[in-house]
């Protein structure tokens, strides 16, 4: 009896430190509230714009409600003991007289109660702010069906939990891998017998056993009418670790010091300091980013994840559309919206993840601003490997959309000439926009990942990343005319799609090329030496404030 007790009170001990570390902070709190509302007003207006049935907007708020869960199981459950080990609280757990079961369990009821806290905001919210009515047709049936679920979700947890712990930084690929094709084969934004549509019942026939996959869009459909923050992290040991300390020993060398005795700078030998701090930076930031697994599983995870993330809007617009042929300016002006994105995606919150992983992770980063090298330059370099990676996605998701789903592509008709200068610019404001971040994440260790997200967020939501920026309010129209985001996607499919009606969809078409690319490049510029201002005053508030050892847990 005494150990059932002590067992018991292990478990509500770490429920209740789960749930009273989430509310502590009262900023994560509006966070979790508000941020889960930019994803499903992106979806909402995106069939608003196919203009499919209100009916489905209730599968958006429904699903983005339930998304509460599922992440929560993925960076609060299967990854926490790994994240546990890098504070340093795990081996206090493995000493500690209590059944490991008794801490899981706890784990899983606090998070339980903080998702369902989220969950119920956006399901509000999501009601109120976009007039979406709902009705509960067997109430009994509903609680039976969503408690069984959690049940079975949550129990699936604890046990990716531990298995999480064989590995290091996989844990977090491995988080993000199981993210988009849970949402892809649960329905979390439509109704899941729909992916019989085009082409995707190979899609139901592979995933019909998936556990995560069912159990949660049982409970969706069930609820439908007629994370804390998570922590993105690397080990300290490995490979990753071996590479930031070579490459921080060969930033640090003196060789080539950029001034000389005499005190005067040496231009030549500046620019060839820069030069090698890009080249060994690069080299480093592909080597974390490629080396965490085998060959084969880094291109399954390559491969898998971008069609996934596609294939979710894919599935809706065929919904509604019934085919690609119907409209191909239209389905293009989508895909290609969706895919270039993931250059937002990977590029501008990369940049920020490595301020927050050489400061919590790998522990460099002191190491780094004491050595004789440009800060601006090394993130610049460390996001090569960032834009490497977004490329590969994209090179995939294009070729997928060509051979599978039909995508009007012609390499031999695309505006080179066009598309060329157009990503250049683009890739150039989305690394001023990292900076930016960056700078705010070296003052904020707590509110980074959520800044990250919520930036993200209204992107491509106010950017008309998957639908026109017309569909947006006028408020939301005039705000994304001022994100260069907005001329960048917009340039990129004129480019890709030339001369067939895709500039009409945008609310773009009383421009030119050449004013939308002015209006790129002068936005680029603003941006770029706003940024620069930015990280600049953070990095002296940062040094002054002695905030850049200033980690999580702070």
């Amino acid at each position: 009896m005494s150990d059932l007790m002590l067992d018991l009170r292990a478990g509500l001990a770490r429920a209740y430190a789960r749930t009273v570390g989430a509310t502590r902070e009262p900023s994560w709190v509006v966070f979790d509230v508000l941020l889960p509302l930019l994803g499903v007003a992106a979806y909402i207006y995106y069939y608003r714009a196919l203009g499919a049935d209100p009916a489905f907007e209730g599968f958006v708020v429904l699903g983005g409600a339930m998304t509460a869960f599922w992440l929560n199981v993925l960076w609060g459950m299967a990854a926490q003991l790994y994240w546990e080990r890098e504070v340093g609280n795990l081996q206090l757990f493995m000493v500690a007289p209590m059944s490991r079961m008794a801490l899981l369990a706890g784990m899983a009821l606090g998070g339980l109660f903080t998702s369902a806290v989220r969950a119920l905001s956006t399901l509000v919210l999501g009601m109120l702010i976009f007039q979406v009515h709902m009705s509960v047709a067997d109430p009994l049936a509903l609680a039976s069906v969503f408690a069984l679920t959690m049940l079975a979700v949550y129990g699936m947890g604890m046990m990716l939990s531990s298995l999480f712990l064989m590995y290091g930084r996989d844990a977090w690929n491995i988080s993000n891998l199981l993210q988009e094709p849970v949402y892809l084969a649960s329905g979390f934004y439509f109704p899941v017998r729909e992916l019989g549509l085009g082409g995707g019942g190979a899609i139901v026939a592979h995933t019909r056993d998936a556990g995560p996959g069912r159990h949660a869009a049982a409970a969706v459909r069930r609820r439908r009418p007629g994370p804390s923050p998570r922590l993105d992290g690397g080990r300290h040991t490995g490979g990753a670790g071996r590479g930031v300390l070579r490459a921080g020993q060969a930033l640090a060398r003196p060789h080539g010091a950029a001034r000389p005795p005499g005190g005067e700078a040496d231009p030549e030998m500046a620019v060839m300091d820069h030069l090698r701090t890009l080249r060994l930076a690069a080299w480093l930031g592909w080597q974390i980013e490629s080396n965490w697994a085998r060959p084969l599983l880094f291109l399954t995870y390559s491969f898998v994840r971008p069609i996934a993330a596609t294939l979710i809007l894919v599935i809706m617009y065929l919904i509604i559309k019934q085919d690609v042929a119907s409209e191909p300016a239209l389905f293009s002006y989508v895909y290609l919206g969706a895919t270039f994105y993931m250059f937002v995606s990977s590029v501008v919150f990369g940049i920020t993840y490595v301020i927050h992983a050489d400061r919590e992770h790998y522990q460099t980063l002191r190491n780094i601003y004491i050595s004789p090298i440009s800060l601006y330059v090394y993130l610049i370099g460390r996001a090569t490997g960032k834009v490497l990676l977004a490329a590969l996605a994209v090179i995939i998701s294009l070729t997928f959309g060509v051979l599978v789903l039909g995508l009007p592509l012609d390499l031999l008709l695309v505006d080179w000439p066009l598309f060329v200068p157009t990503m250049v610019l683009g890739l150039a404001c989305l690394v001023a926009l990292g900076l930016a971040l960056a700078g705010i994440s070296l003052l904020t260790a707590k509110h980074s990942t959520s800044i990250n997200e919520g930036v993200g967020g209204l992107v491509y939501l106010l950017c008309g990343a998957v639908f026109p920026i017309t569909v947006l309010p006028a408020w939301g129209q005039a705000i994304g005319l001022t994100i260069p985001v907005t001329y960048w996607l917009e340039l990129v499919r004129r480019s890709l799609y030339p001369g067939e009606g895709i500039e009409v969809l945008g609310g773009l078409q009383g421009f030119t090329d050449g004013t939308i690319m002015l209006f790129l490049l002068v936005s680029t510029l603003a941006f770029t030496a706003l940024s620069l201002a930015m990280f600049r005053q953070a990095d002296r508030v940062a040094r002054r404030k002695g905030k850049l050892d200033m980690i999580t847990t702070y």
